[in-house]
């Protein structure tokens, strides 16, 4: 039983999509439990069409605070679980308060004190990242979703294994549409928040068009999205906000940028390269991760800083690159289907 707030459209449901519908059928059974109703953006539907049940409580944030535990109880009694694996806070604060004799996985898609403190403030943010680190430390069964992840909570004496995130084989067919960006075309997706520094970008961008040809396209949405509009300058720079074809944004841009300041292991950069982008990075660990086995495709660039990304872009641009080779590389090392291999033989290990 895999449980979660919601199925809401972000890299970590996409990651719970792909450990759940590569999972053997003729070894296990698996369902979804979400505590509270599903959001406009869901991705409930990608697992009703990979024939994944999901039951959900339907609970607000109050209620759950005097009905969940109840509630959960009567799920697990019903279904019966071996293992119960949760995803974000809630749910595994729920899970660590129960003390069920049934065992317990969370995998640990950031680092509560870079994320939460961005995303939420200092003060709120620290409380939420110390509660969180709280929980990872009495689940003996944590998987980190990169090697980065799990060396920063080392340090906080909290043990996990690496089970590095995957991504989707897609369908070749994609339908031509509307693209009218100057090539070439740097893509970035993600949350408009913060700790995606899409602030630094756009500057660098803006810096770069000033002698150069092309276009930046960014898609996502989120509390910054005025803030870094007004620091659009040409009619170059594209805050396109948040769209259901990713992919084909992808597949039509020339080079995929990211100058997040933390990440778990990104589902959006292992996206560009699993179709083939050649990245331009910033010099966070799990960027430098990601790009250990397909090098031949990434320049990394000291982060905020302009020259080191100009001198990126540069370089890039002035290669050449083999998309096919990129895409291959990519899904040899990060495929979905790998990744939930490996979730697989650790419930088998656990269970044994």
């Amino acid at each position: 039983m895999y449980i979660v707030s919601t199925l809401a459209r972000t890299g970590p449901t996409n990651q719970l999509f792909n450990i759940a519908s590569n999972l053997d059928g003729s070894k296990y059974e698996a369902k979804i439990l979400t505590l509270s109703s599903e959001p406009n953006d869901s991705l409930s539907e990608l697992f009703k069409n990979g024939d994944i049940p999901i039951s959900s409580l339907n609970m607000s944030r109050i209620s759950s605070l005097f009905t969940a535990k109840k509630k959960i109880l009567k799920e697990i009694s019903d279904f019966n679980p071996d293992i119960i694996q949760t995803q974000g806070l809630r749910a595994d604060q729920l899970l660590a308060s129960m003390n069920l004799s049934t065992q317990w996985i969370t995998t640990s898609r950031n680092y509560p004190y870079e994320d939460y403190l961005s995303k939420f403030g200092p003060l709120l943010g620290r409380i939420m990242a110390s509660s969180h680190m709280r929980v990872l430390k009495m689940c003996s069964n944590l998987i980190s979703c990169s090697r980065s992840i799990h060396e920063k909570l080392e340090h906080h004496g909290i043990k996990s294994h690496v089970i590095q995130n995957g991504v989707r084989e897609v369908d070749d067919s994609i339908n031509e549409f509307y693209f009218p960006y100057e090539q070439p075309v740097f893509i970035s997706v993600g949350s408009l928040i913060p700790r995606k520094n899409m602030s630094f970008l756009i500057e660098v961008c803006e810096s770069y068009f000033l002698k150069n040809k092309g276009s930046l396209i960014i898609l996502g949405d989120g509390p910054q999205k005025s803030d870094l509009s007004s620091l659009v300058k040409s009619d170059k720079v594209h805050l396109l906000g948040q769209v259901k074809n990713v992919r084909q944004y992808l597949e039509n841009s020339d080079f995929f940028m990211s100058s997040s300041l933390s990440e778990g292991l990104p589902n959006t950069v292992l996206e560009a390269a699993s179709l083939g982008l050649p990245m331009i990075l910033s010099n966070i660990e799990p960027h430098k991760e990601l790009i250990e086995n397909i090098s031949s495709c990434a320049h990394i660039f000291v982060n905020n800083d302009i020259s080191s990304a100009e001198i990126a872009i540069n370089n890039i641009v002035s290669a050449t690159h083999d998309r096919d080779g990129i895409s291959l590389q990519c899904m040899e090392h990060f495929s979905a289907k790998a990744m939930s291999n490996n979730y697989q033989k650790f419930y088998t290990e656990l269970l044994k």
